[in-house]
C-alpha cells in the first residue's frame, strides 16, 4: 500500500500534463503546473530536515505527506484559472507577471531573513503564486 501515494501523484502529473498538451492556448493555466507541483514535493525533505523538530514530524507522519500529495493532485487536475508566466501571444496581462514576481521576491527575502532555510522559499513562492492567481480571479469576476 505504500507505492500508492506515489502512484496517485504520478498519475495526476501525467493526466495534467496530458490535458495541457491537448488543451487550446488560454492566456492563463487551468491547474498547478506539474513542475510547481514537483517543486514543492522535492522540497519536502528539506524542510523536514532544517526546520522544527515539530515540523520534521509533521511530515514524517504518513497522513501529512498522503494529505499533501492529495492537496497537489487535485489542484493540477483543478480547472481553477492560475497566472501564465508564458511569455508571446499566449501570456496573461504583463502586470500580472510583475505582481507575481515581485510579490514573490520579497516574500522570499522576507522569509529568508527569518527562517534562513531555502526550501521553505518554494513552497512560500508556490503558494504565493497560488493565492495571487486566486485573488485575480475573484476580482475579474466580481
Amino acid at each position: 500500500w505504500a507505492f500508492l501515494p506515489a502512484f496517485f501523484y504520478t498519475l495526476m502529473a501525467a493526466w495534467r500534463l496530458a490535458r495541457f498538451n491537448t488543451a487550446t492556448p488560454k492566456p492563463y493555466f487551468e491547474g498547478l503546473p506539474a513542475p510547481a507541483a514537483a517543486i514543492a514535493v522535492a522540497a519536502l525533505p528539506l524542510i523536514a530536515f532544517r526546520q522544527e523538530r515539530w515540523l520534521a514530524e509533521a511530515l514524517q507522519n504518513p497522513w501529512v505527506m498522503y494529505g499533501i500529495i492529495a492537496g497537489l493532485g487535485w489542484l493540477m487536475q483543478s480547472r481553477l484559472p492560475l497566472l501564465s508566466l508564458k511569455l508571446g501571444p499566449a501570456g496573461g496581462p504583463v502586470q500580472h507577471k510583475a505582481i507575481l514576481g515581485g510579490g514573490a521576491l520579497v516574500l522570499a527575502i522576507v522569509a529568508y531573513l527569518f527562517t534562513g532555510w531555502i526550501a521553505g522559499l518554494l513552497w512560500v513562492i508556490i503558494l504565493w503564486y497560488i493565492l495571487l492567481s486566486l485573488l485575480l480571479n475573484l476580482t475579474r469576476t466580481s
